[in-house]
């Protein structure tokens, strides 16, 4: 299992939880910083990784404007 961790997470709580022994891919690995959520999201989907966000709404918020 891989977590996915947006980029409202900033470095340390994916820091700790690969530390921890899981499996984490962070936003900066893969994305530039501003790229828009409804590109990033089926990117990550289509990998099978479980998303980690602070973000309250990411199921909501069907707009493309970057965070």
């Amino acid at each position: 299992m891989v977590f996915f961790t947006d980029r409202d997470l900033g470095a340390l709580f994916p820091r700790v939880l690969s530390e921890a022994g899981l499996s984490i891919e962070t936003h900066g690995a893969h994305f530039p910083h501003d790229t828009k959520d409804v590109e990033w999201l089926p990117a990550v989907g289509r990998n099978g990784w479980f998303v980690l966000s602070k973000d309250k709404r990411i199921a909501t918020d069907r707009t493309s404007r970057p965070r």
